[in-house]
């Protein structure tokens, strides 16, 4: 039995197609998906159903908040780049709980690509960025500010026709840096380049053990939590 964890799953198609594969090669596989979102949830639910004939579980949670599971699992995986809804202090938070869902030998997989050398050396950074220029919608992708406390860059997605906007933070992470962190909380990292050489999946393996999880999970360091706004 192979267990796997599809973190920040959306609909699960990362977990789903892997456990395909798992089963094409002859093991038997437990999916979970976890994710904010239970709208989302439940279409991955529907697709496994389709796709494995199994119900997978399902767990509605924000990763960055203490995450408690009935057991523990083979293979994690965070998908489509995902890493810049997390700032450094998020992405600790996010580790102890991958870290703590494995077994372990277990191994998490995630992707990951090198956005300083993208945004700020190849392209160079942008404060305004055209998003979508058809039909009845005109959206542009406006800089905001920056807090450099926690390193989240502050974007906000306009539709200049109608008004409307979203506000959203990223982190603009490297290879280096994300993989670094996650160093502190598995014994190995290796990265497979995919796309490109700034592009591709890292690869962590063996939690570590010597970090009390609550440490990260139910605090926050004064250089955040008193931060001037």
């Amino acid at each position: 039995m192979v267990r796997v964890i599809d973190v920040c799953s959306g609909t699960g198609l990362a977990g789903i197609a892997l456990s395909r594969i798992l089963r094409g090669g002859g093991f038997e596989v437990k999916l979970t998906l976890v994710d904010l979102r239970l709208s989302s949830l439940e279409k991955g639910r529907k697709f496994a159903m389709q796709e494995l004939g199994v119900e997978p579980g399902i767990v509605v949670v924000d990763v960055t908040q203490p995450l408690s599971l009935p057991e523990v699992h083979d293979i994690a995986l965070l998908w489509g780049f995902t890493t810049p809804h997390f700032n450094p202090w998020l992405w600790v938070k996010v580790l102890v709980n991958v870290s703590r869902a494995l077994v372990d030998y277990g191994v998490f997989v995630y992707e990951e690509g090198d956005r300083v050398y993208d945004i700020f050396i190849k392209t160079g950074f942008k404060d305004a960025i055209p998003m979508v220029a058809e039909g009845s919608r005109v959206a542009l992708d406006v800089f905001a500010g920056r807090n450099g406390r926690t390193g989240d860059t502050k974007r906000i997605i306009v539709d200049l026709l109608t008004g409307e906007h979203v506000e959203m933070n990223v982190y603009y992470w490297d290879i280096a840096s994300s993989a670094t962190l996650t160093w502190m909380f598995f014994e190995d990292i290796d990265f497979m380049p995919a796309r490109s050489p700034f592009s591709g999946f890292i690869l962590a393996r063996r939690p570590r053990r010597v970090i009390k999880p609550e440490d990260f999970t139910l605090e926050n360091p004064t250089i955040i939590s008193h931060q001037t706004k």
